[in-house]
């Protein structure tokens, strides 16, 4: 069994675009790790937030994950341009 997650990013008045820039440009440095089987990108209809589905094949993957410098940078850049806390739901994948 692995671990999913999904991310909402609910971006501040103006900040969309760069929102959705950062997030595009995690897309090949996290398909191409280790452990990850999935990353998806998406945007909601109705509020325009930005929702993210990824799935690991272990939690040491997340871990990894985590730990990298890519994902560290963009924790940095991002925060500062979203009105909520990135809050993932973490999950239990059933089927891959």
């Amino acid at each position: 069994m692995g671990i999913a997650a999904i991310v909402e990013y609910h971006p501040k008045d103006g900040k969309a675009g760069e929102v959705e820039a950062i997030l595009r440009d995690m897309i090949g440095a996290v398909r191409s790790e280790p452990g990850c089987l999935r990353y998806d990108l998406m945007r909601r209809k109705d509020d325009g937030a930005f929702v993210l589905c990824e799935a690991y094949v272990s939690m040491a993957a997340v871990e990894a994950h985590r730990a990298s410098d890519h994902y560290r940078d963009y924790r940095t850049r991002i925060e500062p341009l979203l009105t909520a806390p990135i809050m993932p739901e973490i999950l239990d994948t059933i089927e891959p």
